[in-house]
């Protein structure tokens, strides 16, 4: 089945970076969120997930982190939980081999209710699995991810979804490079994501307040960011 709508935009009910997003994470392409543990990344598409949910759609929630949290997604939900807990489906890989087996069998279980897939986090069996002086075995995994991010693409396009993948960071200290921290596999992501959002921590440290910057956008060529704020209600 081969989708040729015009892409629709899932919010995630955080203000300011559904104004980033123009509306919302889009379908029919991949979109990349990363940043340093804490900065807000699992809540904000925890968030999407359950926006959706409340119109009836599903999500299919790829958690290789043990990250999601039903006792947050309550605390979101409130008296909702009820009604869109059975919507978001999550899968729990152990390890990088069974991550790629999980995406590979996500298409037999897509129905038109599907809107939203999401990895949380891509990187971080891949990390598990990378060996320090093991050249073959890393240009496997490396070819793996690729593997991984051609299949979440057909995905997105074929089936008009919003893929959502969450990645880690790592710092990076070259003169030729002004970026002090990128994401993880950061050339691959770059390859296949068409937008990506830069979680991060305000310069004057606060406890609830972090700031997200839209690094890429295929329709937009400066950067943007904007403040919001982490409660236990979500992101806000």
């Amino acid at each position: 089945m081969v989708i040729n709508l015009k892409n629709q935009h899932y919010p995630t009910g955080c203000k300011c970076i559904d104004n980033l997003l123009g509306g919302g994470f889009e379908s029919q392409i991949v979109n990349h969120i990363y940043g340093e543990s804490g900065t807000g990344k699992s809540i904000i598409t925890l968030q999407c997930a359950y926006k959706a949910a409340l119109k009836g759609f599903t999500t299919f929630y790829i958690d290789t982190e043990k990250a999601f949290s039903a006792t947050r997604l309550k605390q979101i939900a409130q008296n909702n939980f009820s009604k869109i807990g059975k919507l978001i489906f999550v899968y729990a890989p152990l390890n990088f081999s069974q991550q790629m087996k999980i995406i590979q069998k996500l298409e037999k279980f897509i129905t038109k209710n599907v809107k939203i897939i999401i990895l949380d986090t891509i990187s971080a069996l891949y990390s598990a699995s990378f060996g320090i002086d093991d050249s073959k075995r890393n240009y496997k995994l490396s070819k793996q991810l690729n593997h991984q991010m051609a299949e979440l693409v057909r995905l997105a396009e074929n089936y008009d979804l919003a893929i959502l993948v969450n990645n880690q960071v790592r710092s990076r200290i070259s003169a030729e490079d002004p970026q002090r921290i990128v994401p993880f596999n950061r050339n691959i992501l770059d390859h296949w994501c068409k937008v990506q959002l830069f979680l991060t921590f305000p310069e004057k440290m606060d406890m609830k307040k972090r700031e997200a910057i839209l690094t890429k956008h295929y329709n937009q060529q400066d950067e943007k960011s904007c403040s919001f704020i982490i409660s236990n209600e979500g992101c806000q």
